[in-house]
């Protein structure tokens, strides 16, 4: 781009800067986490998963500016995780620790780039299904199977492909979730997308998640409701 944003991203999925958070506090009067990421800018309602995993750096940012002490990170920690609560987060997260600068963690799928996080019911809730993260351990293995590199595999890659990146499956098989994503998964030659992948695991993971629901069909989990969506949701 011709004029790259400057900063640093809070958060690698959306294009907020750490330079945002400090123009909030000194030019727009915000004195609390939840002021920065739910009333400056929005990410509680546009990404209520993205806005948790985003804390350690507003509230860092946030305290070097107003001189805030470790207590006070702490309740501003604790005070905007109780606010994501009611967009739509489950209520588990309020036990997590309080993360320290550099340290995510707590914080879901942030962990590796090589282990998916199936079993956190809190990245369940996140818009995308997968952070970025997880987005690079799929497509890393991916790439490991497509031998002619055009985005393809084949059916009989399936299973080695999940077994790299540790998808827990589901104990009736896949079959239906290949099914769901329109995969011949009769023939072990059949071509496979990159795009067909992620559906599959997406559904996967909704199902782990939703204690063993099958694939498609309206899961509508914790849905949101309105008067707490702005709106807009």
């Amino acid at each position: 781009a011709q004029y790259p944003a400057l900063g640093q991203r809070i958060h690698p999925l959306y294009p907020f800067v750490d330079a945002e958070v400090r123009y909030a506090v000194q030019y727009e009067y915000a004195l609390s986490a939840v002021d920065v990421i739910a009333r400056r800018m929005r990410l509680a309602f546009l990404d209520a998963q993205a806005a948790r995993e985003s804390l350690p750096k507003v509230i860092e940012i946030m305290a070097a500016e107003l001189k805030w002490d470790d207590k006070r990170k702490k309740e501003e920690h604790s005070k905007a995780l109780r606010f994501l609560t009611t967009m739509g987060l489950p209520d588990s997260i309020l036990s997590e620790p309080t993360a320290t600068k550099g340290s995510r963690n707590g914080y879901v799928n942030m962990q590796t780039t090589s282990d998916l996080n199936f079993l956190d019911p809190a990245s369940y809730y996140r818009r995308g299904v997968f952070s970025a993260e997880e987005i690079g351990a799929i497509l890393a293995a991916f790439s490991e199977f497509d031998v002619h590199g055009d985005g393809h595999i084949e059916v009989k890659d399936i299973q080695p492909l999940f077994s790299a990146i540790n998808v827990p499956l589901p104990a009736e098989g896949i079959d239906a979730y290949l099914n769901a994503a329109s995969i011949d998964h009769k023939n072990p030659g059949s071509s496979v997308e990159v795009e067909q992948i992620f559906d599959v695991l997406g559904d996967i993971k909704e199902a782990v998640n939703a204690k063993g629901r099958k694939p498609k069909g309206e899961l509508n989990l914790n849905q949101i409701p309105t008067h707490r969506s702005g709106g807009g949701v």
